[in-house]
């Protein structure tokens, strides 16, 4: 009863948030419902304790709200929660979330307006209802006023459709210094220099990600009605919004100077991790920058990780998913800060994939090869076979294989 308690009073205190910073949304339909689905969002205010639930503008869904967790917090800058709601409603939907207004920002947006459109509709390709792309964004994004930048959003879909971002088309855009082109976020630097105008400041942007089937295919509804899809056609959108901080000129836009810049084991931007249900995922990070100090790891995703720092610019990630997250896909996505003089410079985000499975299967097999490329063989025949024959007895289409023989062979993946 207390812990009830508790989220009605932060949906109480939300309605007059005047410090937000943000949101990213992801769905997907509740496992063993033909009803209900799952929407997960990242919404970020200044301060902690400001939390917000979406509404249907069309007053044809019941929403409840299932949890609210911290993700991540940044002390007197940000604080991220992710919320978990459930939507009463079979095919498609449309969500706001409203009724706030952003933090004092350059390029003058005060009302907040975030829409996700929906469809859990089944699928002709895959079988299974229609699932949205990951989504997720660190709240506030810093760069140098005079240092070119170009960050990739997370763009994986776990159905296999082309993902893409587009700003939001209002008059306040025309004055951010920020374009999107195919999910890359690029800052010009030499944005309005004709006009001897300062780029310093904070910027309120607004992303909507949509995806699209590569072929043509039909969704169909729970009493049985058909809409066919083209090919490239949007399915549905989720947003994502942050805030920009344009800072002041550094002396040095090169990375590992003033910036942090990323060394091994840090993963690759867009790098995809595995992780099993109550197994612990650790993501190492490591960051160096030759004239500040690397001071703290920020991150965005699901609510459970835990960040460590192990000093001299390390890090370390920490995510042990629930059965909730089996078969599920979740982006993380982090930064590295580092002072000078008071003055922070921040790293290039990155952002990992991470597909969490139920469970870890081995198969002993034998292949028998008449050949000289044995590992070829393998790789081009033997497993798309199996992989095929796998799918076909209830295993989902993207499952990996992986051959290992220590004795002869490096591991392999096949996807």
């Amino acid at each position: 009863m207390h812990g009830c308690l508790l989220v009605l009073m932060l949906l109480a205190c939300s309605c007059q948030a005047f410090n937000y910073m943000g949101t990213a949304f992801t769905y997907h339909a509740l496992k063993g419902s033909d009803t209900r689905t799952v929407v997960r969002y990242k919404v970020a205010f200044q301060e902690c304790g400001n939390v917000t639930v979406v509404d249907c503008p069309l007053d044809n869904c019941t929403i409840d709200v299932v949890s609210v967790k911290r993700v991540d917090e940044n002390s007197g800058v940000w604080c991220q929660d992710e919320v978990t709601v459930h939507v009463d409603i079979p095919d498609n939907f449309t969500l706001n979330l409203d009724g706030l207004k952003w933090i004092n920002v350059t390029n003058n947006v005060t009302d907040v307006l975030a829409v996700t459109r929906a469809d859990v509709r089944i699928r002709s390709d895959t079988g299974r209802p229609n699932m949205s792309p990951l989504a997720t964004m660190i709240p506030l994004y810093r760069v140098p006023s005079n240092c070119y930048f170009q960050s990739r959003m997370p763009i994986f879909d776990p159905d296999g459709d082309y993902v893409d971002c587009y700003l939001v088309k209002s008059d306040s855009n025309s004055d951010i210094p920020i374009i999107v082109h195919g999910c890359f976020l690029k800052f010009l630097p030499d944005y309005n220099k004709n006009n001897n105008i300062s780029l310093e400041g904070m910027y309120a942007v607004q992303v909507v990600m949509e995806d699209s089937p590569l072929q043509d295919l039909t969704l169909t509804d729970a009493a049985g009605n058909e809409k066919f899809i083209y090919k490239y056609e949007p399915i549905s959108e989720v947003p994502v919004q942050f805030v920009l901080k344009v800072d002041p000129p550094v002396e040095s836009c090169q990375e590992g100077k003033y910036l942090p810049l990323f060394l091994d084991p840090t993963p690759n931007d867009g790098d995809h991790q595995y992780a099993f249900v109550n197994q612990t995922l650790e993501i190492n990070i490591y960051a160096s920058a030759e004239e500040s100090t690397i001071t703290q790891l920020l991150f965005s995703g699901p609510a459970g990780v835990t960040k460590e720092s192990l000093g001299d610019g390390r890090f370390v990630l920490a995510w042990t998913p629930t059965p909730e997250d089996s078969g599920l896909r979740q982006a993380i996505c982090f930064v590295v800060e580092a002072t000078k003089n008071d003055t922070i410079f921040q790293s290039q985000m990155r952002c990992v994939i991470v597909a969490v499975d139920h469970l870890l299967m081995v198969l002993d097999a034998k292949f028998l090869s008449r050949s000289f490329h044995t590992l070829l063989d393998i790789k081009e025949i033997a497993l798309p076979r199996l992989k095929k024959e796998l799918v076909d007895r209830g295993l989902p289409p993207d499952i990996t294989l992986r051959v290992v023989d220590f004795k002869e062979f490096d591991d392999k993946l096949i996807p």
